[in-house]
């Protein structure tokens, strides 16, 4: 029997979902994570396709011929094979700038990828205790419905006592019967809250114990946060970097291009490249240099040069309001942080205030000594104090992990 009493508490706790649990199966199934990852490994092939013009070109080519009629100086047939080298010695530095801007772009998908998984990981963790809070809310408002309960069947003896009037006990009973419907609403709430930690893990939670044990961290370091350590700010100076890169790319159709070739055929007056005229090589070597300057194409070039200037322009601007955004993310965090302290403090105070006023008004109320409203006021602040203590010890946990996304300590 004991053999089996241990299995069963084994695989309770086998199913039992914690908070860092909850954040490696979103890590691992969230689908904008997964789009990301895509973005950055296609950038790493664009990648690829640049370094491509630094490289030379061949190609293979075979031509066969069959004429109806022939001129003088042509054959019934003829064929020919072609092994052909290219290279490029010069675009005006175009295949670089290209280059190093789609690297750049691999450095900015990469970075933006390592953010997301940042804010995946505060998601979560906020999903989580939001789940906890309306379970904790369920819980509170079943206590006060118990409470509740209990002052009824003492008001309805009273009442049969003749000791409170009809009135007293009705409000009483109205009162009970208000706390079963909060108790109605923090479960439909705590359904909800379920469905929602659910989607970000991308898992069914149906039979899962989700736990209630939550650590503070408070050993890790916030005072020395420099804001350019943030992935968003190394990201966005990557891509700003890359347009600034391919304008200088597109910058680089102004400067003439220096192409060299060399070509190696084989002829013949048949199918297998044989027969060849008295006269004629059979093989030729052939080696090309071409120089081209576009001189005018309608201001294209110079167009699609302003237009990635601009881009690196918005971006810019984008950078420093990012910056803003996050020093002012990190001091709010910093102040909320020092504040939700003091609010558990109190709240841990004013709930054991609070149960010892409950308990003493509930004994003078068994004894006749005051009303059903002094007991229902006394069960309210119970429940308030509950409340509040609850709502500032998740609050205090959701600043240090806000704070750990800001400081990206979160991984």
């Amino acid at each position: 029997m004991k053999i089996i009493l241990l299995l069963a508490v084994f695989c309770f706790e086998l199913f039992a979902l914690d908070i860092n649990q909850a954040v490696q199966l979103a890590l691992k199934n969230n689908h904008q994570l997964k789009k990301e990852k895509y973005v950055y490994e296609e950038s790493e092939a664009n990648k690829n396709v640049t370094r491509a013009s630094f490289l030379p070109l061949i190609n293979l080519g075979y031509t066969y011929n069959n004429r109806d009629k022939v001129a003088p100086t042509q054959t019934k047939e003829d064929s020919t094979f072609a092994a052909t080298i290219s290279y490029n010695l010069f675009n005006g530095f175009s295949d670089v700038n290209f280059y190093k801007s789609s690297s750049l772009g691999v450095a900015y998908n990469k970075l933006t990828y390592d953010a997301t998984k940042y804010d995946i990981v505060l998601d979560t963790q906020t999903d989580y205790v939001n789940f906890l809070v309306a379970k904790s809310e369920l819980a509170t408002k079943k206590d006060a419905l118990v409470l509740f309960q209990k002052q009824y069947l003492d008001a309805k003896n009273q009442f049969e006592q003749g000791i409170i009037a009809k009135n007293d006990k009705l409000q009483v009973e109205v009162e009970m019967l208000q706390a079963q419907q909060d108790v109605q609403d923090a479960r439909s709430a705590l359904k909800v809250a379920r469905l929602t930690l659910g989607n970000a893990i991308s898992t069914n939670l149906d039979g899962l114990k989700v736990s209630g044990k939550l650590v503070f961290d408070e050993s890790k370091v916030y005072n020395n946060f420099d804001y350019k350590s943030r992935d968003e700010i190394k990201a966005l100076s990557m891509l700003m970097s890359s347009y600034k890169s391919y304008r200088r790319a597109v910058q680089g159709d102004f400067l003439p291009k220096v192409d060299i070739s060399n070509t190696t055929a084989k002829s013949g007056t048949n199918k297998s490249l044989g027969n060849v005229p008295v006269g004629y090589p059979s093989t030729q070597n052939t080696t090309t240099l071409q120089i081209s300057w576009n001189l005018f194409n309608g201001g294209r070039d110079m167009s699609n040069a302003l237009a990635y200037e601009k881009k690196a322009q918005q971006t810019s601007e984008q950078l420093e309001d990012t910056k803003q955004n996050i020093i002012l993310q990190y001091k709010s965090a910093k102040y909320k942080l020092k504040v939700a302290k003091l609010n558990l403090a109190t709240a841990t105070l004013a709930l054991r205030q609070a149960k010892i006023n409950y308990s003493i008004m509930n004994n003078k109320f068994k004894e006749g000594l005051i009303k059903s409203t002094d007991l229902i006021d006394a069960n309210y602040l119970l429940t308030k104090a509950k409340d509040s203590y609850n709502k500032a010890y998740y609050d205090k946990y959701l600043t240090l992990v806000t704070l750990d996304r800001i400081t990206q300590q979160g991984l």
